[in-house]
């Protein structure tokens, strides 16, 4: 049990936010009008509440923006809107493949 319990609460305080992938670190946040050369992939809606705090779950939302965007092959983003709560972030952007 004595054990056990600083297990625990080291869990419990390191937070677990979306950590950002090698691939997800290629990908960049753009302007809505330095869009128009690259190739639309799909809408990205992610939400995050697992950090200290609303500072904390946004990094995480962002970074998992980044990384679903690399999954499907882009390696450009534009938010579209995003809200910050005191409990989660949502982010709603659109993933492009871009030239480089």
């Amino acid at each position: 049990m004595k054990r056990i319990f600083p297990l625990a609460l080291l869990v419990l305080v390191t937070g677990c936010a979306e950590e950002l992938t090698t691939a997800g670190k290629s990908v960049r946040q753009i302007q809505p009008t330095a869009s128009s050369p690259c190739t639309f992939l799909a809408v990205v809606d992610v939400s995050e509440g697992n950090g200290f705090d609303v500072a904390d779950d946004r990094r995480g939302a962002m970074n998992r923006v980044r990384n679903e965007t690399a999954a499907m092959g882009g390696n450009a983003f534009v938010v579209n809107q995003g809200f910050s709560s005191g409990m989660r972030t949502q982010i709603q952007a659109e993933a492009f493949r871009c030239p480089r």
